[in-house]
């Protein structure tokens, strides 16, 4: 039983540090292209130091882990399954909310309007771990979804001053 939580523990910092990783790959990408780049938890803690460190993740829990201006990015990378957590469903939202994922087997990266990606979580089987509610999915269904980009392309938006990819 020791030997499984430890295996579990040091998955779990593996996925950590793998998505921290991504994050700081795409904070690097977006400064190439933009001014005004920031992390978001950075952010929070010069704007607010001292702070309990639920008020950052609350504040990083809704407006993701990259803010470009008024357009708001959560980093994610995605085994060949995965689970999502059901919290994020309900706080990362808006016009201006995407997702960018990176999957795992294909090094792919696509980015998704946070509304398309939330419907579509919402069908997903909902799975119980650790006293939180996921709901679990393959990366191969991220290729699938119609709204997606790919990183550039989505950039190349951006650029282009037309970013109201999302519909609601």
């Amino acid at each position: 039983k020791e030997l499984k939580k430890n295996i579990l523990q040091f998955l779990s910092k593996e996925k950590i540090e793998k998505g921290l990783n991504f994050q700081n790959a795409m904070l690097d990408k977006f400064n190439e292209h933009f001014k005004n780049v920031v992390d978001s938890r950075s952010y929070i803690m010069k704007l607010k130091p001292d702070e309990p460190e639920v008020v950052y993740n609350t504040f990083e829990s809704k407006n993701g882990d990259i803010i470009i201006d008024d357009i708001h990015l959560e980093c994610v990378t995605v085994a060949k399954s995965s689970i999502f957590p059901e919290s994020k469903l309900r706080n990362f939202r808006g016009k201006k909310h995407y997702y960018i994922f990176r999957l795992d087997d294909t090094s792919e990266t696509f980015v998704v309007p946070s509304y398309t990606w939330n419907c579509y979580m919402r069908k997903c089987k909902k799975i119980p771990k650790q006293d939180r509610i996921y709901r679990s999915f393959k990366a191969s269904h991220i290729k699938g979804l119609r709204r997606k980009k790919t990183l550039d392309t989505f950039i190349q938006t951006i650029k282009g001053e037309y970013h109201e990819i999302q519909t609601r």
